[in-house]
C-alpha cells in the first residue's frame, strides 16, 4: 500500500491519470476539460515538489487517498529524498516539510490530544510535587501505544524548521575569539532562538494499511536522510541535569524556552533536575537506574559533563566507566563548552543549542572515547 505504478510522463501515478481523465470527461471535454487535466498531471508530476527539486519520488498517495488535518477534501502526498509535500488536486502546495527538520513521527487515534495533551504529567494536576530533589517542574511522560489493524489512525508528523531569517546553519561568536560561547555580555547572544515550532502535519486516510505504509516510509526517508542513526518514531525517557550557574545564570530559561518545547513535542520523557550543591549530579545518577533511561543530557558546561561521567564511572551498570549503556545528551550553556566544541567540528556542524537539541531529538549518536587519569 502506498506505492503506485506510474506511467510514461514524470512520476504520474496511474491514479492521478484516471482522475484527471476523470474530470476532463466531466467538463464533457474541450479546452477547459483538458486545461484541468494538464494541471492535474503537471500536479502530479516531478515539478510539484517544489524544494525538493527533481529528486525521486519515494512515496506518493494518488488522489483520495488521504486527506490532511485543517483541510477539507483530499489531498496529493509525495515523498522525496529530503522533503514530504502535500498538495491540493490542482498542484497547490499546501505544505512541505523537510526531512532533516523531523523529530517524531508516530500514529495516534483519529481525533487524538494535540503534542501537550498527549503527555502524563506527574504531580497534582501537572504540578511538580515537593520533594527536594533539585526538580525544575513536573515531569512529563509519553508511551508508545498499540492499536488494531483495522483502527481509524492518522498520522502525525513533528518538526521543528528553521526560524525567519535564520537559514539552516551559523551561529554566534565571541567578541574575543571565533568560538561561540556566552563568557562576554557583549558578544551575540549565542541561545537566540534559530528553530521554530512548526504546526504538526497530520494525515488520515480511509485504509489503515495506507497510513501504515507511510508512517514506515517517512520514518525509512528520515533515517536515510541523515549520516547517523536515528530515532523519530518512538516515545523515549531521558534524566536532565540543568546547571542554574552555567551561562551566566542563564542555561535553566534557555531550556524551558528553547529546550524542553522541542523535546516534549517530539515525545521524549523528560525527568528534569536543577542541580543545586556540588557533585549533586554524581549522587543522583549513583541513586538512578541507567536501564530505565533512553539518554542523559546535560545542560550546563563541562563541569556538568565531568560529574556525570564520574557518577556513571562508579555506577554498577556502567562496569567502571568502560561500557556505559545510554547516550549522553551535551546541551552548551556553559562559558567554555570544550566537549560541545569539539564534538561540533566532528560532526561538521554549527554549534548552538538548536543544534544540540534536534541532535539529541532525533536519537543521533556518536562514540567518544572515555579516559581515566589518576594524579601522582
Amino acid at each position: 500500500p502506498g506505492e503506485r505504478a506510474r506511467g510514461d510522463r514524470g512520476g504520474v501515478s496511474a491514479a492521478s491519470r484516471a482522475s484527471a481523465d476523470a474530470v476532463a470527461m466531466a467538463l464533457g471535454g474541450g479546452e477547459d476539460g483538458a486545461e484541468l487535466r494538464e494541471a492535474m498531471l503537471g500536479a502530479a508530476s516531478y515539478g510539484a515538489l517544489g524544494a525538493a527539486g527533481d529528486e525521486d519520488v519515494l512515496l506518493e498517495s494518488g488522489p483520495g487517498d488521504l486527506t490532511m488535518a485543517g483541510r477539507r477534501g483530499a489531498v496529493v502526498a509525495r515523498l522525496g529524498r529530503t522533503a514530504l509535500s502535500v498538495h491540493d488536486s490542482l498542484g497547490r502546495r499546501l505544505r512541505e516539510v523537510m526531512l532533516e527538520d523531523v523529530t517524531a513521527i508516530y500514529l495516534r487515534r483519529r481525533g487524538g490530544a494535540a503534542r501537550k495533551g498527549a503527555a502524563e504529567h506527574a504531580g497534582n494536576g501537572g504540578a511538580a510535587p515537593a520533594r527536594g530533589d533539585g526538580a525544575a517542574a513536573a515531569d512529563t511522560f509519553f508511551r508508545d501505544e498499540s492499536f488494531e489493524d483495522d483502527e481509524d489512525l492518522e498520522l502525525v508528523v513533528v518538526s521543528f524548521p528553521p526560524a525567519a531569517g535564520a537559514g539552516r546553519s551559523g551561529s554566534s561568536s565571541c567578541c574575543c575569539c571565533s568560538l561561540p560561547c556566552c563568557c562576554c555580555d557583549s558578544a551575540p547572544d549565542p541561545f537566540q532562538v534559530h528553530r521554530e515550532a512548526a504546526a504538526d502535519l497530520v494525515l488520515t486516510s480511509g485504509t489503515p494499511d495506507f497510513i501504515h505504509a507511510w508512517e514506515q516510509g517517512i520514518r525509512d526517508a528520515v533515517a536515510g536522510s541523515s549520516n547517523y542513526d536515528v530515532c523519530v518514531s518512538r516515545a523515549r525517557r531521558m534524566l536532565v541535569f540543568v546547571s542554574p550557574a552555567s551561562g551566566n545564570g542563564r542555561a535553566v530559561k534557555v531550556f524551558h524556552s528553547q529546550v524542553r518545547p522541542l523535546l516534549e513535542a517530539s515525545r521524549i520523557s523528560l525527568r528534569v533536575i536543577e542541580t543545586n550543591l556540588q557533585h549533586h549530579c554524581t549522587e543522583v545518577i549513583l541513586a538512578s537506574t541507567i536501564s530505565e533511561l533512553d539518554g542523559i543530557i546535560v545542560v550546563g558546561g563541562d563541569g556538568m559533563i565531568y560529574e556525570l561521567l564520574q557518577g556513571l564511572k562508579n555506577h554498577p551498570e556502567c562496569a567502571g566507566g568502560s561500557n556505559i549503556p545510554v547516550a549522553i545528551g551535551v546541551i552548551p550553556c556553559g562559558s567554555g563548552n570544550g566537549l560541545a566544541t569539539s564534538l561540533s567540528v566532528q560532526q561538521d556542524r554549527p554549534l548552538g543549542v538548536d543544534t544540540a537539541t534536534m541532535a539529541v531529538a532525533k536519537g543521533m549518536t556518536q562514540d567518544v572515547d572515555v579516559w581515566n587519569v589518576t594524579y601522582m
